[in-house]
C-alpha cells in the first residue's frame, strides 16, 4: 500500500481531547482505590498486612498507572489517522511494564508500613520522600519502558521533558503520599480529602504522561496492517479499570452499611471502648469509629422505676466486674452457651455471636437482670476478640451513661446539670425526672496504652485521633450533639488518667458522708465524693507513715466522737499535757 510516510519519516501526531480525560478518569478509579485501601490497611509484617499493600500496590500499579499508560496513548493520532501509521505494542514489554511498577510501589509501601514505626518527624517526612520517589519512578519507569514495546516506531525523547514528566511524578505523589500519612489521622472518615489526594495522584500520572509523549519523537519504523492486535492493550486496560471501578462500589457499598449499621446502634445498649495514648488521643477504627458492640436492644424495665442507670444494682455489678474480669474469664463460654440455648427456645434461633442474638422475648425469663449481665460479658469478650486482646485488657468501666440515639438526649453533662440544679428543681416542685431520654445507651469501657501498645492497635488496623478532630463524626453516629460529645470523651480522658484505690502509703483522714438520692422515684443515697476522682473518698493526709502503737489507740479512743466533741477530748489532752510539764 502507498502511504504519505515512507520508512524512516518523522510522523507528526496530536491528542483526542475526549481520550485525554478519560484516561485521567481511568487512573482516578485506581487511585481512589489504592487510596481507599491504604486508608483500611493493617500494617506489621504479618501475612495479611503484606496481602494489603500488595493490593495496594496492584490497584495503583495495573489501574491507575498501566491502565492509564494505554488509554492515554490511545489519545494520540499519528498522522492523519491512517490505522496502519497507528501505535503498535510488543506482548513482553508490555507484561513487563505492567509488573515493573507493581514492584516499585510494593517496596515503596513497605516504607510506609516502617513510617508509623517512628515519632521523630525528620525520620517519618525521610520514609515519605522515599515511597514519593519510588512512587514517581514507577510512574516514569512503566512510561518509557511501555513505549520500548512499540514496534512500528522508533522514539527518541526530549531529555528536558523527560526531566519534567519526571518531576511531575515524583513531586506530585511525594505531596499527596505526604499529606495523607501524616494528615491520615485528621482526615479520618473525611472521604472527600481522600478523593482530593486519589485526585492529585491521578493527576500525578496523567501530567507525566502527556509532558513525556509531548516531548516524544515517533519515527517511523515499519508498516503493520493488523488492526485487531492494536486493540488489545486497549481492551485488558477498560477490563481492568471496571474491575476497579467495582472495587470502588463495594467499598462505597460496604461504606454505606456499615454506616447504617453503626447508626442503628444508638438505638440500643452499646458497649464501647475508649482507648487513649500516652499524647491523649483516643483509638478508632478506620471509619473513625469507636470499637465497641451491642449488648442488647434495650434493658427491659420490670416496673416504673425500673431505670437502668448509675443508681441501678446492676450497673454497680457490672462497675465491679469491669475491675475484676479475672473472676468472670472462665464463666464466659457458659454464659454465651447459655444465652443461645434461651434464644433458641424463644423462637430466635441462635446467633453465631450471643451478644448479638436478638431473638425472643427477653423479659419474659424470670430474672432478665442475670440475662443483661450474661449479654455485657458475651459483648465484652466479642469487643475483646475483635481489638486482639484479651478480656482482662479491656479497661473499666466508665462511672457514667450516655443517652444515645437523638440528637436532643443530653450526654454526661445532663446529670451534673441535674445535680447543679438540684436544689432549684426541689423548690419547683418535687424530685428531679429527665424530660429527654434517648433511645439507646452506651456503656464505656476506659483504658490507657503506652507507646507499645499504641504501636500494636495500629499494627491491627486501628488510628489514634485527637478528640477534637473525631467528635463532630461521633456525635453523628452516637445521634448526639457534638459539644456534649466532646466533653464526655475529655471526661473519659481524664478517666484513664486516674490512679483508683488508696494512696501506697502514709495514714489518711477520710470522710463518709451520705444524702439521699433524688434522681429516680427509687430509694436510696448518694456518697460525698470529690468531683476529680468520684472513686474516691473525701481525704486527707495525716501522716507519710503509718501510726505508732500510742497514736493508734488516741483515735481509737476517739471512736463515735462528733469532730466537735474530738477536738474538745484533744484540747484538753493538750491542757494536761502542759500542766504536768
Amino acid at each position: 500500500m502507498a502511504h504519505r510516510y515512507q520508512i524512516g519519516d518523522v510522523v507528526p501526531f496530536r491528542f483526542l481531547p475526549g481520550i485525554v480525560v478519560a484516561s485521567y478518569f481511568t487512573s482516578l478509579l485506581g487511585a481512589i482505590t489504592t487510596v481507599e485501601l491504604l486508608h483500611r490497611r493493617k500494617t506489621g509484617k504479618g501475612v495479611v498486612g503484606l496481602l494489603h499493600l500488595g493490593a495496594c500496590s496492584v490497584s495503583f500499579g495495573l489501574a491507575a498507572i498501566w491502565c492509564m499508560h494505554y488509554v492515554g496513548n490511545r489519545a494520540i493520532i499519528l498522522a492523519d489517522g491512517d490505522p496502519v501509521l497507528q501505535l503498535y505494542y510488543n506482548p513482553a514489554w508490555t507484561a513487563l511494564s505492567a509488573f515493573l511498577p507493581v514492584v516499585f510501589l510494593f517496596l515503596g509501601f513497605i516504607v510506609t508500613d516502617m513510617n508509623s514505626k517512628y515519632e521523630n518527624l525528620f525520620v517519618k517526612y525521610t520514609l515519605l520522600n522515599v515511597v514519593g520517589i519510588a512512587t514517581g519512578a514507577a510512574i516514569t519507569g512503566m512510561h518509557y519502558v511501555g513505549n520500548l514495546g512499540i514496534d512500528n516506531y522508533q522514539l527518541r525523547f526530549d531529555p528536558g521533558y523527560i526531566a519534567g514528566a519526571s518531576i511531575i511524578a515524583v513531586g506530585s505523589a511525594m505531596v499527596s503520599f505526604t499529606l495523607f500519612f501524616i494528615l491520615k489521622e485528621r482526615w479520618i472518615n473525611k472521604i472527600w480529602r481522600r478523593l482530593a489526594c486519589a485526585a492529585v495522584l491521578a493527576a500525578s500520572v496523567t501530567g507525566m504522561h502527556f509532558t513525556a509523549s509531548i516531548g516524544t519523537v515517533y519515527e517511523l519504523q515499519l508498516l503493520i496492517p493488523k488492526q485487531s492486535e492494536r486493540n488489545v492493550n486497549l481492551g485488558v486496560a477498560i477490563a481492568l479499570s471496571i474491575l476497579a471501578c467495582i472495587v470502588c462500589l463495594g467499598i462505597a457499598i460496604l461504606h454505606q452499611r456499615r454506616q447504617r449499621k453503626l447508626l442503628d446502634r444508638a438505638q440500643h445498649v452499646v458497649l464501647a471502648c475508649a482507648t487513649f495514648d500516652e499524647d491523649g488521643r483516643i483509638m478508632v477504627t478506620h471509619e473513625g469509629s469507636l470499637p465497641c458492640q451491642k449488648v442488647t436492644r434495650q434493658y427491659n424495665q420490670r416496673s416504673f422505676t425500673d431505670e437502668f442507670n448509675v443508681s441501678h444494682p446492676v450497673f454497680h455489678w457490672l462497675f465491679k466486674v469491669t475491675r475484676n474480669w479475672g473472676g468472670i474469664t472462665e464463666m464466659i463460654p457458659p454464659m454465651r452457651s447459655h444465652l443461645g440455648t434461651m434464644s433458641a427456645k424463644a423462637g430466635g434461633g441462635a446467633s453465631s455471636r450471643a451478644s448479638e442474638s436478638t431473638g425472643g422475648d427477653e423479659s419474659e425469663f424470670e430474672d432478665y437482670s442475670v440475662v443483661f449481665r450474661e449479654r455485657f460479658c458475651v459483648a465484652a469478650a466479642d469487643l475483646a476478640e475483635r481489638m486482639g486482646v484479651n478480656v482482662s485488657d479491656l479497661g473499666v468501666l466508665y462511672e457514667e451513661i450516655i443517652m444515645t440515639g437523638t440528637l436532643t438526649a443530653q450526654s454526661l453533662m445532663l446529670q451534673r446539670q441535674k445535680r447543679k440544679n438540684l436544689a432549684r428543681d426541689l423548690e419547683a416542685g418535687g424530685p428531679v425526672i429527665p424530660a429527654l431520654f434517648g433511645k439507646g445507651q452506651t456503656l464505656f469501657l476506659v483504658r490507657h496504652a503506652d507507646s507499645q501498645e499504641a504501636l500494636k492497635f495500629i499494627g491491627k488496623g486501628f488510628s489514634f485521633a485527637q478528640v477534637e478532630v473525631i467528635g463532630e463524626h461521633l456525635g453523628r453516629e452516637f445521634q448526639v450533639s457534638r459539644q456534649d460529645l466532646l466533653e464526655t470523651l475529655r471526661c473519659l480522658r481524664e478517666y484513664s488518667r486516674r490512679e483508683e484505690g488508696m494512696p501506697a502509703t502514709g495514714t489518711y483522714l477520710a470522710s463518709f458522708c451520705l444524702k439521699p438520692s433524688y434522681k429516680s422515684f427509687t430509694s436510696g443515697w448518694e456518697v460525698l465524693v470529690p468531683r476529680a476522682n468520684t472513686s474516691q473518698l473525701p481525704m486527707v493526709r495525716l501522716s507519710p507513715e503509718p501510726l505508732s502503737a500510742l497514736q493508734t489507740a488516741v483515735v481509737t479512743s476517739l471512736s463515735g466522737y462528733s469532730v466537735e466533741r474530738c477536738l474538745q477530748q484533744l484540747n484538753q489532752k493538750m491542757s494536761a499535757s502542759k500542766q504536768e510539764e
